[in-house]
C-alpha cells in the first residue's frame, strides 16, 4: 500500500513538472509579468531623526514596497503603513527610527493582479 501510494505522489509530481509554463506565478498564462527589481536605491539620513530613501521609478510597477531591519541578514519588516504609488513621489521617510541605530532597507515593487498585489523580487540591502 505504501509503495503504491509513493508511486502515485511521484506519477502526479513529475506529470505537474512537464506542463509548459513560461512563469510559474501564472499556470493559466495570462501573460502577467513579475515587476523588475527598484533600481537607483539612495538611502542618506537628512538629520538625526529621519531616514530619507528614494529610487527610480518603474513602468510597470502599480507600487513599492519597503522593508528594514536593525542587521544585515536579519528579518526585514514592511515599514510604510500606506501604499506608495509611481509618480505620486519617488521617495519615503522613514521618520520612525531611533539614534545610534544602524538600519538596512530593502525594497520591491508590485503589480496589481485581479485585486492583489504580485510583489517582485526585493533589492539587495541598503544603507546610507
Amino acid at each position: 500500500m505504501k509503495k503504491l501510494l509513493f508511486a502515485l505522489i511521484i506519477t502526479i509530481f513529475l506529470s505537474s513538472c512537464v506542463l509548459k509554463r513560461s512563469n510559474p506565478l501564472d499556470p493559466m498564462e495570462n501573460d502577467i509579468k513579475v515587476p523588475n527589481e527598484v533600481i537607483g536605491i539612495d538611502v542618506s539620513k537628512s538629520n538625526p531623526d529621519e531616514i530619507s530613501i528614494s529610487w527610480i521609478a518603474q513602468e510597470d510597477a502599480d507600487g513599492y514596497y519597503i522593508y528594514r531591519c536593525l542587521s544585515i541578514g536579519g528579518y526585514y519588516s514592511r515599514i510604510d503603513k500606506n501604499v506608495l504609488h509611481p509618480g505620486d513621489n519617488d521617495s519615503f521617510i522613514d521618520n520612525s527610527i531611533i539614534q545610534g541605530n544602524w538600519y538596512y532597507y530593502k525594497m520591491s515593487a508590485y503589480i496589481d493582479v485581479d485585486g492583489r498585489q504580485l510583489e517582485g523580487w526585493r533589492s539587495g540591502p541598503k544603507t546610507w
